[in-house]
């Protein structure tokens, strides 16, 4: 049986992607296989559009005003995430941090901004999409679809509802809609249902596509509402920085970070970055998790350090393995601790210093390993 109630999105956000999948269906209906729509367990807040350039929107000053009023938002809405096109998210970082210039660019201001593809499979609680319709190959597209009345897939059926139906997948076809607007409506469905609860549809530069988008979901299908900008602040709590930390950290993991002989993955390198610095944005209650990560981000090519020491250095592939083994004990990283020594110590192991080492993680790994032999200490 197919799960189709949602626990993690709620109804506003799900129906929102429901009209998306809608206009697949009815523009593209033999390029792609039809999804059922989920059902949410709250009705939550609506989605939000936001023009960043509109009047009053950004602070006075130099700069790009929709960089800047986008800046100032999220530094007052502590931990929303970032995401646009993959293709944008490098230099979207870049722009926020700095918009204001060397007054703004002091190292404090690290916005989370991710790329469509990138945050595939990772989802979280407030999400503000940025630039998704300033950066489309097809403008034109847009604005012909979104001149389509199409049925949404939660919206009851009518009694014509066949028949509309094909006469909307003839109009569609009359319009010639290029089929790069499928993987862009696609792109769109990835990003908002990465949302659990506040989604924002944000530009920085007013477009015709984008205006054309939020006319028909703002003004008419009274699907989306107005964003207003956050006037106070909104601090996260520590087990908010811990979560998100956590979404990070196991991400980062699952992509390779062990600095095996093939590598350590780029992406999980910035993952465990942002993971890291989220553990620290909690304080106390995170210091724990950021002392680990901090360990695991200092050693992430420790592999590739010893290999470049010359086998007959022996004494010195020990010592730098033994240095790195003793941290990662120390934060309870204890599979990574023998791994590295194992590494280190092919050909032979010290038997005063390195030996006894590795021993002592060895008992502490069988100690504090679950009974049901799961997962190893440290790992």
């Amino acid at each position: 049986r197919k799960l189709w109630r949602n626990y993690r999105s709620h109804q506003g956000v799900l129906e929102f992607a429901g009209n998306l999948l809608g206009a697949l269906d009815t523009c593209f209906p033999t390029m792609q296989t039809k999804l059922t729509p989920d059902a949410g367990l709250t009705r939550g807040p609506r989605p939000s559009v936001w023009d960043c350039t509109a009047t009053g929107a950004y602070e006075d000053g130099p700069g790009d005003p929709g960089m800047l009023a986008l800046r100032r938002q999220i530094e007052m809405d502590q931990g929303i995430i970032v995401i646009t096109r993959d293709e944008l998210a490098v230099d979207l970082e870049n722009g926020l941090k700095h918009c204001r210039g060397d007054a703004g660019n002091d190292g404090s201001f690290n916005p989370i901004v991710l790329g469509i593809r990138e945050a595939k499979g990772l989802e979280f609680n407030d999400i503000i999409i940025v630039n998704f319709f300033s950066s489309t190959d097809v403008a034109r597209g847009w604005a012909n679809l979104m001149s389509l009345k199409w049925q949404n897939q939660y919206e009851a059926g009518t009694p014509n509802e066949e028949a509309n139906k094909k006469a909307l997948i003839q109009a569609a076809q009359e319009r010639g809609l290029p089929e790069d607007l499928e993987v862009d409506l696609k792109m769109l469905y990835t990003a908002i249902t990465r949302c659990r609860s506040r989604l924002v549809i944000a530009e920085t530069r007013s477009t015709n596509p984008f205006k054309k988008f939020a006319q028909r979901f703002r003004d008419a299908d009274k699907q989306v509402s107005g964003f207003v900008p956050s006037e106070t602040s909104r601090t996260r709590m520590p087990d908010e920085w811990r979560a998100t930390g956590m979404q990070f950290l196991r991400r980062a993991v699952d992509l390779g970070i062990d600095g095996g002989d093939d590598g350590v993955d780029q992406s999980a390198v910035r993952f465990l970055k942002i993971a890291m610095s989220s553990f620290h944005n909690g304080g106390k209650e995170c210091e724990d998790l950021y002392e680990r990560t901090k360990c695991m981000n200092d050693y992430l090519h420790i592999n590739n350090e010893i290999d470049a020491i010359d086998s007959d250095r022996w004494e010195d592939r020990e010592r730098c393995a033994a240095e790195a083994a003793m941290q990662m004990v120390r934060v309870g990283l204890l599979n990574q601790a023998t791994d590295i020594i194992q590494r280190a110590c092919r050909q032979r192991m010290d038997t005063k210093v390195v030996r006894p080492l590795y021993e002592r993680v060895q008992k502490c790994k069988a100690k504090f390993r679950p009974s049901t032999g799961g997962g190893g200490g440290g790992g």
